[in-house]
């Protein structure tokens, strides 16, 4: 059996380039990751899982973030499009 390490490199391996990237995008888009007003018992467990998968590939770990680690990646996002101004 392979160990957790083993896992993690596996994990990392399959969701490391930018073809893996777009499906662990889309796996934490349909598994709620991105939802902050989760309303239904199904919606919750699979937020849940989310989280877990984020932990098998090595970036998440529960009641530990590293902050500055975490602001420097967001401040690394595009700016989100200005809103048009409807007449």
């Amino acid at each position: 059996m392979d160990t957790a390490e083993d896992m993690r490199s596996k994990y990392r391996a399959v969701f490391g380039d930018s073809l893996g990237a777009e499906v662990l995008n889309h796996m934490l888009f349909e598994l709620h990751f991105f939802n902050d007003e989760l309303k239904h018992e199904h919606e919750i467990a699979l937020h849940n899982y989310s989280k877990r998968l984020l932990w098998y590939i090595g970036v998440w770990e529960p009641g530990y973030i590293d902050e500055p680690r975490f602001v420097n990646k967001i401040l690394e996002l595009p700016l989100l499009p200005k809103e048009k101004k409807s007449d």
